[in-house]
């Protein structure tokens, strides 16, 4: 490693203000953490916990804090974890699942991947290539709908479900485009195809 990437991969404090300095050190000390074992904390945390968060979300976060700094941090807490948990086991959905039940959000994980596996048979066994669906939440929804009004299922999914999907199936839906030889452009170049396939049908009807 060059001396200047050493320089580049280095922690400076240079240019924090005294305030941040004073405020930076209390934190490690009420943490009782050295200053790099608070650094390594608030990295591992930003990783974990990375969300947007704008300017008006802030001076809510504040006010909260002000109000009640230990309930606030201790709902954060449980309501991280209890997502956490709820994620974790709609990664690992098995057969007893009862995907009919309305109120509960296993059920509906469940119905999503079933019409995710539909969506994959359908590009599986497609005649034609621009048959075939590049995988989008957009995509998804139309595809559902369309297998609704077909009567191929009696399941609807919402948009927020969909999404969940796509996000834990991710490297599922990756793996099946790329064996289905499916990219980005996909969809639009199969509208056109289709548009050309109907004006030739039509033209020799004629």
């Amino acid at each position: 490693m060059t001396k200047e990437k050493s320089k580049r991969l280095g922690i400076s404090l240079t240019g924090i203000t005294p305030e941040f300095k004073i405020e930076y050190d209390n934190l490690a000390k009420d943490n009782n953490l050295t200053h790099t074992e608070f650094a390594k904390l608030l990295l591992d945390s930003y990783k974990y916990f990375n969300v947007e968060i704008e300017e008006k979300d802030k001076d809510i976060i504040n006010q909260a804090l002000q109000v009640a700094p230990n309930t606030y941090k201790n709902k954060i807490k449980k309501a991280i974890l209890r997502c956490a948990i709820n994620i974790v086991e709609s990664d690992n959905l098995d057969s007893n699942v009862d995907e009919n039940k309305t109120n509960s959000s296993k059920s509906a994980d469940k119905r999503a991947d079933n019409l995710l596996e539909m969506l994959f048979k359908h590009n599986e066994t497609a005649a034609n290539n621009y048959d075939k669906i590049f995988i989008t939440k957009s995509s998804f929804l139309d595809f559902i709908n369309k297998i609704k009004a077909d009567g191929k299922t009696k399941f609807v999914t919402s948009k927020a479900v969909i999404a969940r999907c796509l996000e834990r199936r991710r490297t599922l839906i990756d793996d099946h485009h790329n064996k289905q030889g499916l990219d980005n452009n996909h969809n639009l170049k199969s509208y056109y195809a289709r548009l050309k396939a109907n004006n030739l049908t039509d033209s020799n009807d004629g």
